[in-house]
C-alpha cells in the first residue's frame, strides 16, 4: 500500500458511496457497489492512466457495475416470471389505443401537434419552442392544457362532447349609413 495511487483511490470512498446511494437508493446495495468498485479498481490499477481524472475513472466503474446489475436483475425477473400469470388480452389493448386515437383526433390541431411532437415523437420543449417560435414556458403550458383535455376526452364516452372548434372571428359591427355609402359594391 505504499503506492500513492492506492491512497488516492481509498480517499475517494466517501464520494463513491454518495454516488452509489444516488444510483441504488438503498444503503446496503450502495455499499456492495462501492466494495465491488474498489475490488475492480484496485485489481486493475495498472489500467488507470496517471495524470487523468481518477474520480471520473472510479465513478465510471461504479456506474457500469450498477448498470450491469440492473441488466442482470431484469433478465432474472424475466426468467423467473411464472407462466400461469394472467396476460392482458391484446384486444383490450387495441380498444384502448383506438379510444386514445379518437380522443387525440378530437383535440384542436394545435393541441394535436403539440401532443405529437412532445408526447409521441419525444422532442424536447426547447426544440418544439424553437420550431413554433414561442418560449419553452408557452410550450409547457399549452402542452399541459392539451394533456388535461386529452385526459378529459379519454375519460368521457364517445359522443359526450362535440369536437373543439377553433375560436371564430368576432362579428363585425353594423356599418353606419355613411360607411355603407362609401364602401364599394362587389
Amino acid at each position: 500500500m505504499s503506492d500513492p495511487l492506492v491512497t488516492q483511490v481509498t480517499a475517494m470512498l466517501p464520494e463513491l458511496r454518495r454516488y452509489a446511494l444516488r444510483l441504488a437508493r438503498d444503503a446496503s446495495d450502495a455499499d456492495d457497489l462501492v466494495q465491488d468498485c474498489m475490488v475492480r479498481a484496485l485489481s486493475r490499477l495498472e489500467l488507470f492512466e496517471r495524470g487523468t481524472n481518477l474520480e471520473a475513472w472510479l465513478t465510471t466503474i461504479l456506474r457500469n457495475l450498477f448498470l450491469n446489475r440492473c441488466k442482470q436483475a431484469k433478465r432474472h425477473a424475466e426468467a423467473v416470471m411464472p407462466v400461469e400469470d394472467t396476460i392482458e388480452a391484446p384486444q383490450e389493448r387495441r380498444v384502448e389505443l383506438k379510444e386514445m386515437a379518437r380522443a387525440i383526433a378530437r383535440l384542436s390541431p394545435g393541441e394535436r401537434n403539440l401532443v405529437r411532437l412532445c408526447g409521441v415523437e419525444g422532442r424536447s420543449y426547447k426544440t418544439v419552442a424553437a420550431r413554433m417560435g414561442v418560449t419553452m414556458g408557452t410550450v409547457r403550458s399549452r402542452l399541459s392544457r392539451a394533456r388535461a383535455r386529452l385526459r378529459d376526452l379519454a375519460a368521457k364516452p364517445r359522443g359526450a362532447e362535440a369536437p373543439r372548434e377553433a375560436p371564430s372571428a368576432p362579428s363585425p359591427r353594423p356599418a353606419t349609413a355613411s360607411a355603407q355609402a362609401a364602401a364599394p359594391v362587389r
